[in-house]
């Protein structure tokens, strides 16, 4: 008994370059197209071997900007404890409730992503005028960035995302002590 004869392979053939050429056309007329290209994107490395994060970095020091910031910032370690200081920060941790109760970076809240609708009136809480600034385990951590974006949704200007994370902390203050 034989499976594959001749015909059976030009129909498979065919069946296959029609597929393509109608994934083809369905791809190019559709608004959310996946861009079909032969080159490469350019490699992007971070500087400590983490996973490397698309947000942009900021100058915190700089001057209320008229552009609306589009995407939270990144902030680094360095800029977190100068935010600290300045006492113009609010941490937010986008862990589980247990994860949070277990530890947490002194001073942070706790609105879990997974449950961001049952936590919608402590969004009014937040002062405005501060850095609202998301965290969670490591990089890369998408509920930071899902949390973060949900805020500048929500009409926040001044939002970021620390992404060493709680590890990250821990790492850099609490084996120093």
């Amino acid at each position: 008994m034989k499976f594959l004869t001749n015909t059976t392979l030009k129909e498979a053939l065919f069946i296959l370059i029609a597929a393509a050429t109608v994934g083809g056309i369905a791809n190019f007329f559709h608004p959310h197209r996946i861009e079909i290209t032969w080159s490469r994107p350019a490699i992007e490395f971070a500087f400590d071997d983490s996973a490397s994060q698309s947000l942009p970095t900021i100058d915190i020091d700089e001057t209320k900007s008229t552009n609306k910031q589009t995407e939270p910032a990144s902030l680094s370690t360095s800029q977190i404890k100068a935010l600290l200081k300045k006492n113009s920060l609010i941490l937010i941790d986008s862990r589980s409730r247990d994860k949070f109760a277990h530890e947490h970076i002194p001073g942070a809240l706790n609105i879990p992503y997974h449950s961001l609708a049952d936590n919608k009136a402590l969004l009014t809480k937040l002062q405005p005028e501060k850095w609202l600034v998301v965290y969670c385990d490591r990089a890369p951590c998408d509920t930071a960035e899902l949390l973060a974006f949900e805020l500048l949704c929500a009409g926040f200007q001044k939002v970021g995302v620390y992404t060493e994370g709680m590890n990250g902390w821990k790492n850099r203050f609490e084996r120093k002590k």
